[in-house]
């Protein structure tokens, strides 16, 4: 029995049928027919399976009427489309309750068969060659489409596997395009729940991410979306290929309300880059076209700058299309030869890091700022598609001085803390990139005034997107003399305290910061011993900040308390980080050279730099042995797993041999220096005694892997200096420079060394063991 919903629908559709009887005399009896059984069903005594039949009926009175046989008269078109839309209920009847099989599917699209369901009636009347004169017809057919399809996977299945989706582009791409037909495609295109396949028939493989703001974890490809993206065009004139996503871009300017369903559609259509470019381009370049490899990576070339250019211009006429625009740009340049588009073009470039950003012309400020929101995970996804693509050979040989580019980001820099919602982040890692070169460092640090962008974003920004790329800057800019220069005079060291304090191990970026930080303040007083004050110089507190977690609670404040160097040692008492300590020991360890080389080669009476001695010995009240002294920094570099990050320096400079035994020798090179000031060796002292003596095991077994290597097997009793310039690599002559350094530290520890505990008593039986064992005694 039919419900009270049914036999309603039944009736209406009866009733407004028997109304339009046709004009032509053969379709009288098939009209007659749908009429009769439809009214039937309206009075409640009919079964579904009559229902079927009385649908079946209809069908072919509906496929003769806009049969090209029949006169013109598009009223039956217009009714059922108008009946889908004001009663729902006849969108599944329309089509099939269940998908077709591929045998099916193949004879519908062939014309073989009769239409199977009302849809696929629609589904012709749309494929047939363009004739204006039935505008109305057509209309119509796209209307029934759209409503059908609408959350119905079955019915969209009609239209996806008998070629409907490419009748529909074929419709988008004409000269004057029809209002219904974006959201049309949309609706059979969304959500579709069919997986694309490959050449095999085999579905494709889930993708590792897509959609930055979706919570698929394993998204796939859909047929739907395989299909859109395989339509395309081609130019036999000029041999030119113009696939589905360029096709909708240049629908841009007719696509009128319907700008949001036109970017949804562009990053469907673009969804298969993210399986290789190729599936792309497969269609077009598998129909029997040459293959030609310059011409695709022209096409290629093409698609990228007009998804930008284009993408970008639909961002800007409808904000809410961003998201849908930006993934489009992601999916894209997940290729390496689409990104290599984007370096070869500064303007592509400029637009590609402003995508994810408001326009600043947006008045409403709500909107704005929730619209900001959407777009924060695509602006993440963009950034790391940015340092990327800065980071390749083609970025460094293109981003020299006269770099269009890189002017707009100078430029950008001395206004960007003004624009919270700009590239500021973006903008700050392709500048950092660009420096590749001792060259590229002093133009910047000579020829603009980056120091002084540098520390105002620092002081005004919170971000830490922003902030690691511009301590980035600072950092490569001072691995030259120049830049050493800009900086300090620009105050870098006084702005950069702020990211000493504390961090929440969860805060990777945070992290990062602080290790990034170190690494900048060892390259500034690098070979500079007029800039170690700035280590000891008393800075103000910003009234801003919160410094609470400065010093240790059980420490008196004072003005000493507030030094650079002090809030360094505080870090790395409290910070978990290896790579953060292990930079804090090295930079100790380039203060002490950078101060003993330069008393070393002026002479103690004309050094500026030596009365910071006392600053040194008697940094944060030593006689407390609970404070972390500068044995300590440079003793965990020895004792703890080294941190795997690449310094900065490495970009023009290399270490020669085991990366990880340089390393251990450039500390074992440290507590040398530092033992050369007689006051700090109860400091290495304790370092050695430290952990069960884990630092003195350590020197012990590499004398003791060492002692046996002797050349000559001669006792080099007396042949040891203690001079600074006997601490150096000597990996180069064969022998191990962690060896050679040893050897200077335990001389200078045994003189005039008197234990006054029991742990020194130990450590100095350690020294004289290994003395002897190096025959230094």
């Amino acid at each position: 029995m039919a419900t009270l919903i049914e036999q309603e629908a039944c009736v209406r559709l009866a009733t407004a049928l028997s109304e339009q009887a046709p004009e032509n005399e053969e379709l009288l009896d098939l009209h007659s027919t749908a009429v009769s059984k439809l009214q039937n069903a309206g009075s409640g005594q009919v079964t579904s399976a009559n229902m079927s039949d009385a649908l079946r009926d209809l069908t072919m009175h509906f496929h003769a009427a806009t049969d090209s046989k029949s006169s013109y008269n598009p009223r039956l078109s217009m009714l059922l489309a108008s009946i889908t839309r004001e009663m729902p209920f006849w969108r599944p009847l329309f089509g099939l309750p269940e998908r077709p099989s591929p045998d099916t599917n193949l004879r519908q699209l062939s014309g073989e068969a009769n239409p199977d369901c009302i849809l696929e009636v629609a589904r012709r009347i749309i494929s047939r060659p363009w004739d204006i004169s039935k505008r109305d017809e057509e209309q119509a057919a796209l209307r029934l489409i759209a409503n059908c399809c609408a959350d119905n996977n079955v019915n969209r299945s009609i239209i996806v596997n008998r070629g409907g989706i490419q009748s529909l582009m074929a419709i988008a791409t004409r000269s004057r395009i029809d209002e219904l037909i974006l959201p049309t495609l949309y609706n059979v295109c969304i959500d579709y729940d069919e997986p694309a396949l490959d050449s095999e028939g085999k579905p494709l493989p889930p993708l590792d991410e897509m959609q930055p703001g979706s919570d698929q974890s394993t998204p796939t490809l859909s047929l739907a979306e395989q299909k859109l993206c395989n339509c395309y065009y081609s130019d036999q004139e000029v041999f030119s290929v113009i696939p589905s996503v360029t096709l909708l871009l240049r629908v841009r300017t007719k696509a009128g309300l319907h700008l949001s369903l036109l970017a949804d559609l562009i990053e469907m259509a673009s969804r298969a880059a993210l399986y290789g470019m190729h599936h792309i381009f497969s269609s077009a370049f598998s129909d029997g076209q040459p293959k030609q490899p310059d011409r695709q990576a022209l096409e290629v070339r093409s698609l990228v700058h007009q998804l930008i250019v284009e993408g970008s211009a639909i961002s800007r006429d409808d904000p809410e299309s961003g998201p849908s625009i930006c993934q489009a740009v992601l999916n894209v340049l997940s290729q390496p030869e689409c990104r290599d588009t984007v370096v070869a073009n500064d303007e592509l470039s400029w637009r590609l890091i402003k995508l994810p950003y408001p326009s600043q012309e947006q008045d409403d400020e709500d909107e704005d700022e929730q619209l900001s929101e959407i777009l924060a995970p695509y602006r993440k996804a963009i950034l790391k598609r940015v340092y990327e693509i800065s980071a390749s050979d083609s970025f460094t040989a293109i981003s020299g001085p006269r770099s269009k580019l890189l002017g707009l980001c100078i430029g950008y820099l001395s206004i960007g803390s003004g624009f919270p919602l700009g590239p500021l982040a973006s903008v700050c890692v392709l500048v950092a990139n660009s420096i590749t070169s001792t060259d590229k460092a002093v133009h910047l640090a000579t020829e603009t005034p980056i120091a002084s962008y540098l520390t105002e974003l620092i002081a005004q920004s919170l971000d830490p997107d922003v902030l690691l790329p511009v301590v980035d800057i600072a950092t490569r800019i001072s691995l030259c003399r120049e830049g050493q220069n800009a900086l300090h005079t620009a105050g870098m060291m006084k702005s950069i305290r702020k990211f000493l304090k504390p961090t929440s191990e969860t805060e990777v970026l945070g992290i990062d910061i602080q290790r990034a930080t170190l690494t900048l303040v060892r390259l500034l007083i690098k070979g500079r011993p007029e800039f170690l004050h700035d280590l000891y110089a008393e800075f103000a507190d910003d009234p801003n900040e919160d410094n609470s977690d400065d010093n240790d609670s059980s420490e008196d404040v004072s003005s000493e308390n507030r030094t650079l160097l002090v809030s360094i040692l505080s870090l790395f008492e409290k910070t978990n980080d290896s790579g953060t300590k292990n930079e804090t020991g090295r930079l100790v360890i380039e203060m002490l050279r950078t101060y003993l080389s330069s008393s070393n080669s002026q002479g103690n009476a004309h050094s500026d730099t030596r009365p910071y001695e006392h600053d040194v010995l008697c940094l944060r009240g030593s006689s407390t042995p609970s404070h972390t002294t500068f044995a300590d920094t440079i003793a965990y570099i020895i004792t703890q797993p080294q941190n795997q990050s690449q310094p900065y320096d490495t970009l023009v400079t290399s270490t020669a041999g085991n990366g990880s035994v340089q390393v251990e020798a450039e500390a074992w090179f440290g507590l040398g220096l530092l033992s050369t000031l007689p006051g700090a060796r109860q400091w290495i002292t304790s370092a050695l005694a430290r952990d069960e003596n884990q630092l003195l095991m350590r020197l012990k077994q590499i004398v003791n892997e060492n002692s046996s290597k002797s050349v000559d097997g001669t006792s080099t009793k007396g042949q040891t200096s203690t001079g600074l310039e006997t601490m150096h690599d000597m990996s180069s002559v064969g022998r191990d420079p962690r060896y050679e350094n040893v050897k200077v530290l335990v001389v200078r520890m045994l003189q005039n060394q008197v234990s006054i505990t029991d742990s020194a008593d130990v450590v100095r039986a350690g020294l004289e063991a290994a003395a002897a064992n190096m025959g230094l005694v």
